[in-house]
C-alpha cells in the first residue's frame, strides 16, 4: 500500500512539475509571500501564505484560506462523506452537509461561510440558485455576487474563508 501511495505522490508532483509547478518540502528556508505548493510527512506549516496547497505523503491535500490550513482532498485512508439529496426548494444548507444534490428547482441557501467549512453543491434534473445567508460567493475571476446560478447538470465546490465563499472548482 504505501508503494501505491508513493506512486500517487510522484505522479501527483511530475503532474504539477509538468504545468510549471514547483513542488519543495514544507520544511524549506525559502518562504515568500507568494502561495506555494508543498509536500511532506507533517502536518502543513502554519508559516505558509494563504492560497498554498499541501500534498501530505499519506495522500490528503490541504488549501491554505483566511490563515488557516483545509483539508480539500481525502488520503488513502479513505473517508466517507455524507451526501443529502433536496428535492423540495427553497431549503437551506445543514451544518452537517458535504455533498448536497439538489433535484428541484429553485433558491438552496448556503450558511455563513466559516473559515476552512467547504461544501458541494450538484444541480441534478433542475436549474438551481445558490444564494447565502451572510457573505458574498467569490467567483473564479475573483467576482463577488449574492447568488450564482447552477444549470441543470452543473456542481460547485466551496470553502468558507470566514467572509465568504469561495469557489474551487
Amino acid at each position: 500500500m504505501s508503494l501505491l501511495r508513493d506512486a500517487k505522490t510522484t505522479v501527483l508532483k511530475l503532474a504539477l512539475v509538468g504545468v510549471g509547478l514547483i513542488v519543495r518540502r514544507s520544511k524549506s528556508s525559502l518562504l515568500t509571500g507568494d502561495p506555494v505548493i508543498l509536500s511532506g510527512d507533517d502536518a502543513p506549516d502554519a508559516a505558509e501564505p494563504d492560497g498554498s496547497l499541501y500534498l501530505r505523503s499519506t495522500g490528503e491535500l490541504y488549501l491554505r484560506a483566511s490563515s488557516a490550513w483545509a483539508q480539500i482532498l481525502p488520503g488513502s485512508g479513505g473517508s466517507s462523506v455524507s451526501l443529502r439529496v433536496v428535492s423540495s426548494l427553497p431549503a437551506a444548507a445543514l451544518t452537517t452537509d458535504e455533498v448536497v444534490k439538489v433535484t428541484a428547482t429553485g433558491t438552496f441557501t448556503l450558511l455563513a461561510p466559516t473559515s476552512g467549512r467547504q461544501i458541494i453543491v450538484k444541480a441534478k434534473g433542475a436549474a438551481v440558485t445558490l444564494a447565502t445567508a451572510s457573505g458574498q460567493i467569490e467567483g473564479l475571476t475573483g467576482a463577488l455576487a449574492s447568488t450564482l446560478s447552477m444549470p441543470d447538470g452543473s456542481s460547485v465546490r466551496l470553502i468558507g474563508d470566514g467572509s465568504n465563499w469561495l469557489i474551487l472548482a
